[in-house]
């Protein structure tokens, strides 16, 4: 400056005029140079910059020049001093003038070429260019001059300014290419220059002056920003948008450093351009932060949303801030955008770059830098200067900004909790929120953020609540409850906030009580408290009419509502306003699929659930009453709803009925008063509520429950989802109350709206998708529930258990994708692995100890919100349904598991109350299972859980220790057990207690005027009913106990049992009981007749066996027992028809033996009919294998599966209820599997293959229509059609065990024979031979004996070395000793049971009637002499044929005690037909030598008469369940036959139908006659070729495998395959049973350990199957269930034959007995080859059950290893 200075001395005024005036043309020219592009605009563009380069040094000239004659030096002309009258200053003035408006000419012609629209010549573009930036060269070194010479304000110094900055606008705005990123650092420079111009100027301009240059620099530089982001250069744009970010602060702050009289005196122009800079510089922040955000720079991304709140012009909304939800929907745009910017820096932080949770409260951006902590990290950024005319000065003011700014924080982090570190940071800013709302001006507010703590609390389990945040549940919900009191305290516009909050309170307070509480009692009250609290403030808010009733019901609930909350609601606005400033008010656990409105800038986190607003979903309900006075506070029940269910959930499995009850009413009286009614909260309490009014048995109150809330959905318009929940909660309601139609139609109309709803939007957050999965996953299993309900009404219980199953597995998969949103401190407990699993559920792919897929212990220790209570009550509650099911079924086994399951998800979930409902229900199955010692334990600790607690779970505990001390009693095992009849009274006592207080929860309730409900709305007795049908249970029980007694106890309980809901089950029950009742009064009765005393302990026949014209019944003293026969008969039947399909095993066998015995006592009483015996014979057949009929549905939908079809699609179903089979394009056919033990099929073997399976499938098919259809009275009247040389054995017991059965069922030509023989009575007073009787537990408890002793002394015969003969001896003669002891047991049993009745076990024979008539004769001549005369008028007594028939086989050698069973039971007879025979006087020791006599001259007439045997006869056993375990087979009648075992005669009908299928599809045929001759097929046809075999597969049988390897590796010549000594997979197994005609097993056992169960079951077609391994046959005992063992297993796989042994053998004794069989089969290679040339094999082949009779004999134990082998099915011929 000073060489300028020294160069402007050497001018002279004239030399520097002259200058100035140059320079002024050189202007001109350029300037018309530029405006009309002439060809010297190069020249005079560069003669002008070279001018304008030495501008400012001639300016200094001529100022100096003006100096000289002033006092002052001033730059500026107009402050200059200088005598302006003076020519000289004059000129010099007019020089300076022109000088400057040349320039102003030239900058102005320059600007004009560039901001020109036209297309300019690039030369142009660059001369004007230059000429720029000479320009600003040239004012930049003037202002400098100016600063440097200290002048003060002037005009002259603004307008340079001015000019400059305007200048450098245009060039930065016209270097800047978008797509030259070299051309960002020039233009951004050009900008810069201008910042610090302004900040050269400073001094010399007003403030105000500056501040607006800078805010327009600002917006220069925001909008060049803006260019570049709009181009996608997000990089340059940063550089720009973060410079003006800076500028437009630091020009608010200057702003705010001037007077208000300045601002004043700003026009209005400028005011709102400060204004719109205030309103838009956190909008310009929020677009750095998303510029960085996109780049990937998160942490600068987060600083800069920071400071974009903070910018934020909270002063422009000063009534919006303070409300109660200061970002609503109808919120100012700018609010909104605050929040989506909060939003976004909130989930930055938390769980983009995992800051510290205190730094990711908002709280520290408002506070000063000596507010700050020292140790705050983020201290330097709120050092960064703040726009403070954007915040209020108010302290107050600044903390609901910042309250309302940490609350949008934490609603932000609500639907986040799943993400790690969430939870940290949401109490931190809990923490922050707690220290701004002070109670003395927020007490709203502080108990809103009181509420939203223990939200978060229960939430995060109380992870991060201790002693050191000190925030204890009980203390914050105390004083939000304290601070809600102070009423009049609260500001107008939150005081509606009021009655939300305090039933959040008591809500939250429940939940934490229930999560704190040690379990048991103690827990249980806590939790009842605090609901009894809520219900009590809900019914404060009711009109005193309803109110009052409501809260005076309970003195308890009135007593915690006054301590909970002392105050009085006052009136408020009908709006209700969601709080979202207090999260706590908006406490919603409540799943949505609507997503937050997305942020228009960038994406941004949203919460992961968004409450639907009740606003859209309301009706205005219909006017009060005239008389109504008092005006209900509004409650906003939606927000609240997800607590409300997680309260009503708990208050379930706690086993709380009565107060879930008051709550749900309190809260649907509520919804009622509400204006207008809040929809779906009111769907969602009645459909809850209905559904435990059916569990109470208040049907009808159910039903009405629907009627207004159907028509409120019908008015109002609501989302599809909540209408969807609310047809499936109304259609299972209506199905638990046997209302199929109705129900049936809401399932259809549900299912059609599903196919909206499931559509999931692309837009949502993983949290969200995840929710909306789990939501979709939990109505489909809501559906499954519904159909299973439907099916079970409709007595489809295999449909009905098939789709509970896969309920369950939907159930699990819920919770297994809502297990993904748990923080990863949230540790589940690892579930118990059950021992025995009846499903196989495996688990291969985990290693780890986790719980397999099918475990439901999933939602870990605690649900934390309304979701997961849901899932976890549903879960409950399908797993008791499936446990139940199958316990009625007959599975016991399957039913532990379930029941095992709920057991293991209540201990995890602790609840007490369905822990002990799962021990119940397991003591139940145990009981049942006759396991006495273990079901006691089960009720001592059921006894312990529930203690004093009164409910249903009490009640039924009670009803099962009674049923367990009458248990006792039965078996003489009574001890110190209480008397069974305390134990019922007490039972039905306890729910006499809880009717009652259901009554008093209406006790003040209008009664309903709906009159008739309409029929969408009845719910009529049904399945669904726990309360009747539990008191039904007891009833009966605790009836049939006092049967003896007759008192008024025992009529007004029998009135009581009359007068229940009438459902299918308890009418049932109610038959059976009155059945029972009225057989015991019969019994009464016999005992009481000297005639019929008698009658109960004698051999009653089935046809009487005899006839003759006198008819017994019209004798006075049998009318009354007949008449009281045929009305239990009757009862009988209704009870049949109402429970065959689904009642318990035992009731419904109880109930078929009773009919069964009902007939013979009518034929004994001379009501006999000619259906009789066939009735009674198919009434036993009914009474056998209960539950494998009813597991044969069930397998049969599993052997042809669907893999295509996912259990998320809901099953179909017809408005009638009727299921519609699922079906595919193209089903899997089972049977094509990798061979991996076979070669390869031939092309023909494929089509044949096709062909079967087709042929298959049809045989299934109708199994299963059969069995569909079943009906016992459809059964009853139809004969079986069986071939002539089978015949079926029927052995059944009566329920008590004193009488036994046996029936023989032949051809239908023949007439079925039954007898009844008592066990107990018979021979109790014969002589004391102990050979002569043996009771029923005698005889069992033997057998078990000796099969234990062989047992143990097969396992020892590896250990006994064959170089010790002492020891050899020994072990050979225990095991002779024992062999000789089971044959005497089988001679016994024979003997003692049987005696002269074993002959209807004998084989058919073809007897004439001339040697019928002999015998006839002969037994009248033996008995003549022991009778009275009889009247020679009436026709003759006469011995029936068909008792004939049986008889003449009786041989005269048998004993005399069985000689006597035939005296008796003839005497007993003619008795029984009005023959007087005096017992005593009969000599029966010389009757018995005159009988035996006679059956030697009987026996020499058959001999006579050549009487033979029926060729190839063969007998079928149905055996009762108590008597499987006896070889019946071995016993002397049977040895040696032909004998088998079936299940049933369904089963046998069955196997003829699979026989005829097999030659339908094999085009195998016997002769034509033999065809002809007759339909029945009486076997199965075995391809000797198709033979597969298992050898030695564990290795360890190495005798077995050198006794048959060589012959099997001959067969492999005809064909067969096999493996030997290594075990076989379950698929080479499993390809063997469904591919070949016979698989042979050489192993131990059955080969379970090679392949499952359910594989087995599940197979569409199995082999004929020998399994010579030890106990391969036996059926395990399971008391009063039907037995289960692998026999049933191949049985429901389709195999026709299967032998096995009943218990453990030896290798070479068995061996020796497997050899022989196969030799009567003629098993080698030239008689396989020589059976395949189409001979008749009836006349030389033997059956497989042949072969078996006849090898018992070559083993050396020929009852301890020979009667171990048995057969079940039919016969099977090669």
């Amino acid at each position: 400056m000073e060489e300028t200075r020294s160069k402007a001395s050497q001018y002279t005024r004239d030399s520097a005029l002259v200058e100035c005036a140059q320079y002024c043309g050189t202007f001109v020219k350029a300037t018309a140079s530029l405006d009309c592009e002439g060809p010297d605009l190069t020249r005079h563009v560069k003669q002008a910059a070279e001018a304008l380069s030495r501008y400012c040094s001639l300016m200094l000239v001529l100022d100096s020049f003006l100096c000289r004659n002033s006092t002052k030096f001033s730059t500026s002309p107009s402050s200059s001093t200088a005598d302006v009258s003076n020519p000289t200053d004059a000129d010099v003035l007019r020089a300076r003038g022109k000088m400057e408006r040349a320039m102003e000419r030239l900058r102005r012609a320059a600007l004009r070429v560039l901001d020109s629209q036209q297309s300019v010549k690039k030369d142009s573009r660059d001369s004007a260019t230059s000429l720029l930036e000479a320009i600003v060269n040239a004012l930049e070194s003037s202002l400098a001059e100016t600063r440097n010479s200290g002048g003060g304000p002037s005009e002259a110094t603004k307008d340079t300014l001015t000019s400059l900055v305007d200048v450098l606008f245009v060039l930065a705005r016209t270097r800047l290419d978008c797509d030259n990123a070299d051309s960002y650092t020039p233009a951004l420079h050009y900008l810069d220059r201008a910042v610090t111009a302004v900040s050269v100027a400073s001094p010399s301009i007003a403030v105000v002056e500056a501040a607006t240059l800078l805010r327009c620099t600002s917006g220069a530089l925001h909008n060049l920003g803006g260019t570049l982001y709009a181009a996608a250069r997000l990089g340059g744009a940063v550089r720009f948008l973060k410079e003006g970010c800076i500028v437009g602060r630091k020009a608010l702050l200057l702003r705010a450093t001037t007077h208000v009289e300045e601002q004043d005196r700003e026009s209005d122009r400028e005011k709102d351009g400060w204004k719109q800079l205030e309103q838009q510089l956190f909008r310009r922040y929020e677009l750095l932060g998303v510029c960085h955000s996109k780049i990937g720079d998160r942490k600068l991304a987060y600083e800069a949303f920071i400071e974009c709140v903070r910018a934020f012009p909270y002063t422009h909304y000063p009534s919006n801030i303070p409300s109660a939800d200061p970002f609503a929907s109808a919120a100012p745009l700018p609010l909104k955008q605050l929040a989506s910017i909060i939003e976004r820096l909130t989930f930055t932080g938390t769980c983009g770059l995992f800051l510290p949770p205190a730094q990711v409260t908002l709280r520290h951006v408002f506070q000063a830098p000596d507010e700050l902590s020292n140790g705050d990290t983020n201290s330097d950024k709120a050092t960064t200067p703040q726009p403070m005319s954007t915040l209020p000065t108010n302290t107050r003011s600044k903390a609901e900004i910042t309250g309302a700014i940490l609350s949008h924080q934490l609603n932000t982090l609500e639907g986040l909790t799943h993400k790690e570190g969430v939870c940290e940071a949401l109490w931190f800013i809990l923490q922050d929120l707690l220290e701004i709302y002070h109670a003395s001006w927020a007490p709203v507010q502080r108990a809103g953020m009181l509420v939203t703590a223990l939200s978060v609390s229960w939430r995060d389990r109380g992870v991060f609540v201790g002693e050191e945040t000190r925030l204890d549940a009980e203390r914050m919900g105390k004083e939000a409850l304290e601070l809600l009191a102070r009423e009049d305290a609260a500001p107008e516009n939150l005081r509606i906030l009021i009655p939300q909050l305090t039933l959040s309170a008591h809500l939250w307070l429940a939940l934490h009580a229930y999560r704190r509480s040690p379990s048991g009692t103690e827990m249980t009250n806590a939790v009842a408290t605090h609901v009894e609290a809520a219900h009590g403030y809900l019914s404060s808010l009711l009109p005193r009419s309803e109110g009052g009733a409501a809260g005076e019901a309970s003195p308890k609930a009135k007593k915690a509502s006054d301590t909970g909350s002392r105050t009085k609601v006052k009136k408020s606005g009908s709006g209700t306003a969601k709080k979202k400033g207090l999260p706590a008010a908006a406490a919603t656990i409540k799943n949505s699929r609507k997503a937050a409105v997305v942020n228009i800038v960038a994406p941004h986190p949203r919460k992961a659930l968004k409450t639907v607003s009740l606003n859209t979903v309301e009706v205005t309900p219909p006017k009060p009453r005239a008389g109504s006075k008092r005006t209900i506070p509004t409650l906003g029940l939606q927000p609240v709803l997800g607590l409300i269910q997680m309260n009503v959930h708990l208050l379930g499995l706690l086993g709380l009925i009565v107060l879930k009850v008051k709550l749900l009413e309190a809260l649907k009286r509520l919804c009622e008063h509400q204006v207008p009614i809040p929809v779906e909260a009111y769907s969602v309490i009645c459909v809850d509520l209905a559904h435990e009014y059916v569990k109470l048995g208040k049907s009808k109150r159910a039903g009405s429950l629907f009627v207004k809330c159907a028509n409120l959905l019908k008015a109002a318009e609501v989302p599809d989802e909540v209408r969807l929940r609310y047809l499936l909660g109304h259609a299972e309601v209506l199905a638990l109350g046997d209302n199929v139609l109705a129900s049936a139609n809401l399932y259809c109309e549900a299912q059609s709206l599903e196919a909206v709803v499931a559509v999931e939007e692309k837009t949502m957050s993983t949290a969200q998708r995840i929710r909306a999965r789990v939501e979709r996953l939990e109505r489909a299993a809501l559906a499954c529930r519904v159909f299973a309900a439907v099916q079970y009404s409709k007595d489809n219980v295999a449909g009905a258990m098939c789709i509970m199953l896969q309920s369950l597995r939907l159930w699990n998969r819920a919770v297994d994708a809502l297990s993904r949103l748990n923080p990863p401190n949230r540790m589940a407990p690892k579930a118990s692995k059950e021992d025995s699993n009846p499903f196989e559920v495996s688990n291969e792919g985990s290693s780890n100890g986790e719980s397999p897929s099918s475990s439901p212990s999933r939602p870990g220790p605690t649900p934390t919100d309304a979701l997961s209570w849901r899932l976890l009550s549903s879960l409950i509650s399908t797993l008791f349904s499936l446990a139940q099911a199958y316990f009625s079924r007959g599975s016991p086994r399957e039913a532990l598991y379930f029941t095992q399951q709920a057991l293991d998800l209540a201990e995890t979930t602790r609840a007490p109350t369905v822990v002990a409902r799962a021990l119940t229900m397991r003591g139940e199955v145990l009981l049942g299972q006759g396991e006495l010692k273990e079901g006691r334990d089960t009720l001592g600790r059921v006894a312990h859980l529930l203690g004093s607690m009164p409910g249903i779970d009490a009640a039924d505990a009670q009803r099962l220790r009674g049923d367990y001390g009458t248990l006792c009693e039965d078996q003489a095992e009574g001890g110190n057990e209480e008397d069974p009849k305390e134990s019922y009274r007490r039972a039905w006592k306890m729910l006499d207690e809880l009717e009652g207080m259901l009554i008093s929860v209406d006790g003040g309730r209008r009664r309903s005027s709906l009159g008739t409900l309409p029929n969408g709305a009845v719910v009529n007795a049904g399945q669904g009913m726990v309360v009747p049908r539990l008191l039904s249970a007891i009833l009966r029980r605790h009836i049939w106990l006092l049967r003896n007694d007759g008192d008024d106890i025992f009529k007004d309980l029998v009135e009581r049992l009359m007068t229940l809901p009438p459902s299918a089950e308890i009418k049932g029950e109610e038959h059976a009981i009155m059945g029972k009742l009225t057989m015991h009064s019969v019994y009464e009765q016999f005992r009481s007749d000297m005639f019929l005393s008698s009658l109960t302990e004698s051999t009653i026949a089935l046809p009487m066996g005899m006839s003759g014209d006198k008819d017994l019944s019209l004798v006075p003293a049998t009318q009354d027992i007949l008449s009281a026969l045929g009305d239990a008969e009757k009862l009988f039947w209704a009870d049949l028809a109402l429970t065959l399909r689904r009642g318990t095993v035992p009731h419904v066998r109880e109930a078929s033996v009773s009919l069964a015995m009902i007939r013979a006592f009518q034929s004994s009483l001379g009501k006999a009919s000619t259906d009789g015996p066939l009735l009674a014979a198919r009434l036993l057949d009914a009474s056998s294998a209960i539950s494998l009929h009813r597991e044969m549905l069930e397998v049969i939908q599993h052997k042809f599966p669907d893999v295509n079809v996912d259990d998320m699609q809901w099953p179909l179903m017809t408005p009638n209820g009727s299921p519609i089979p699922v079906t595919a394009n193209a089903r899997p056919d089972p049977r094509r599997r990798n061979p991996s033990s076979s070669s390869a099929s031939s092309s023909s073997d494929t089509d044949d293959d096709d062909t079967s399976v087709r042929s298959l499938r049809s045989y299934w098919s109708a199994l299963e229509k059969k069995y569909t259809s079943f009906s016992l009275s459809a059964l009853l009247n139809t004969t079986p059609k069986l071939p002539h040389n089978w015949t079926v054995i029927h052995i059944s017991l009566t329920p008590d065990k004193s009488t036994m059965f046996v029936s023989r069922l032949h051809s239908p030509s023949s007439e079925p024979l039954l007898f009844c023989v008592p066990l107990r009575g018979r021979r109790d007073s014969d002589s004391d031979d102990e050979g002569s009787h043996l009771t029923l537990d005698d005889a069992l408890h033997e057998l078990r004996e000796i099969i234990r002793l062989s047992d143990e002394g097969t396992r020892r015969a590896a250990h006994v070395r064959n170089d010790d003969p002492r020891a050899r001896a020994a072990w050979w003669a225990e095991r002779a000793a024992l062999d000789k002891r089971l044959q005497a047991f089988l001679e016994n049993v024979e003997f003692c049971w049987l005696g002269a009745f074993k002959t209807i076990l004998s084989p058919p024979t073809a007897i004439s009637p001339a040697v019928i008539n002999d015998l006839r004769t002969r037994l009248e001549k033996v008995f003549k002499g022991s009778l009275p005369p009889q009247d020679k008028k009436k026709s003759k007594l006469r011995l029936d044929d068909a008792l004939l028939t049986c008889f003449s086989s009786l041989s005269p050698k048998c004993r005399d005690e069985e000689l006597e069973d035939l005296v008796y039971f003839i005497l007993d007879l003619y008795q029984f037909h009005g023959v007087p025979v005096a017992i005593s006087e009969v000599d029966v020791d010389q009757v018995t030598v005159d009988l035996r006599t006679a059956l030697a001259e009987h026996a020499a007439v058959r001999k006579k008469a050549k009487i033979t045997s029926v060729e190839d006869s063969h007998t079928f056993l149905v055996l009762d369940r108590t008597l499987q375990g006896i070889p019946w087979e071995s016993i002397p009648t049977l040895r040696g036959q032909s004998v088998s075992r079936i299940p049933s005669l369904e089963f046998l009908l069955d196997r003829v139908s699979l026989a005829e299928w097999q030659r339908k599809v094999t085009g195998h045929s016997e002769t034509h006659e033999v065809k002809d001759k007759e339909a029945p097929i009486d076997r199965i046809r075995v391809d000797p070729r198709k033979t597969y075999y298992v050898l030695n597969p564990s290795g360890d049988l190495k005798g077995t495998e050198s006794r048959f390897a060589s012959w099997l590796k001959e067969m492999h010549d005809v064909g067969w395959q096999g493996i030997t000594g290594h075990a076989p997979s379950e698929q080479q197994f499993l390809d063997a049973l469904s591919r070949k005609d016979l698989v042979i097993y050489f192993g131990h056992g059955g080969g379970e350990q090679y392949a499952r169960s359910h594989k087995i079951r599940h197979l569409p077609r199995c082999a004929a199957t020998m399994l010579w391994g030890c106990s391969s046959g036996a059926l395990k005992e399971m008391g009063e269930f039907d037995r289960v063992g692998t026999p049933y297993n191949y049985m429901l796989a389709g195999c026709p034959t299967l032998v096995a042994n009943l218990w453990d053998v030896t290798d070479r004794d068995i061996d020796k007995f497997t050899q022989g069989v196969f030799d009567h089969l003629h098993l080698t290679p030239d008689e396989v080859r020589r059976s395949q040339k189409g001979r008749d094999v009836r006349a030389v082949s033997t059956s497989v059950v042949a072969a078996v009779a006849q090898s018992r004999h070559l083993c050396k134990l020929k009852y301890l290893t020979g009667a171990a082998p048995v057969v079940y099915g039919i016969p099977f011929y090669l």
